[in-house]
């Protein structure tokens, strides 16, 4: 396990406890079991799964309640961190976003996200990606910030490129959609490019 630099030189231990984050009308959590209807619901809509890979949509409740335990333990076992997106007004699970992998020696991580169907459109996705960004830079002291999407996913690509992220590699039959080998696009940021403009 890569766990260098998980304590910084201001003696802040990362791992102590979980961090919450406020973001306009939402809140940023840790997922828990109690999640596991809304993340299934959530997950139950054909277009937020279209560009899922099929090993990674849960087909039961139970199943959906198993990947929430896995994203619980990725901040326990001191890997990494992903938030439940819930309303402030009720509570309710309405997507997901975090780093699904990261590498304290190389200062880099890979961010992932999902939003329930109905709250598309809205420029949310774009206000909490922008801001879980700058907790990257910030507060895990990454260089470089990694995305990947399916390459006809335009709402995605828009949503990074409007952060600032640059396209890199392309991926050719990289994740199984619908029994069917895609490509996917890679794109970056860089610290050094990131614009804090916006940010809460």
């Amino acid at each position: 396990m890569d766990q260098e630099g998980i304590v910084g030189a201001d003696g802040y231990n990362f791992f102590d406890t979980f961090p919450t984050l406020q973001i306009g009308k939402f809140r940023l959590r840790e997922l828990s079991k109690v999640d596991s209807d809304d993340y299934f619901e959530m997950m139950s809509h054909h277009l937020v799964t279209k560009y899922i890979a099929d090993e990674d949509v849960p087909k039961t409740v139970q199943e959906a309640q198993d990947e929430i335990r896995f994203w619980q333990s990725l901040f326990h076992e001191k890997r990494t961190i992903f938030w439940g997106i819930t309303q402030l007004l009720n509570h309710k699970l309405i997507g997901t976003v975090g780093y699904n992998y990261w590498s304290r020696s190389t200062k880099t991580a890979e961010i992932s996200y999902d939003l329930c169907y109905e709250y598309w459109g809205r420029g949310i996705m774009s206000e909490i990606l922008r801001n879980v960004v700058k907790f990257g830079f910030d507060r895990m002291s990454l260089d470089q910030i990694e995305a990947k999407t399916v390459h006809d996913n335009i709402a995605s690509q828009k949503v990074l490129t409007k952060i600032g992220f640059k396209l890199g590699d392309v991926l050719p039959k990289h994740r199984i959609i619908k029994s069917v080998p895609t490509d996917v696009y890679t794109y970056h940021l860089m610290r050094s490019n990131f614009t804090y403009d916006n940010v809460i």
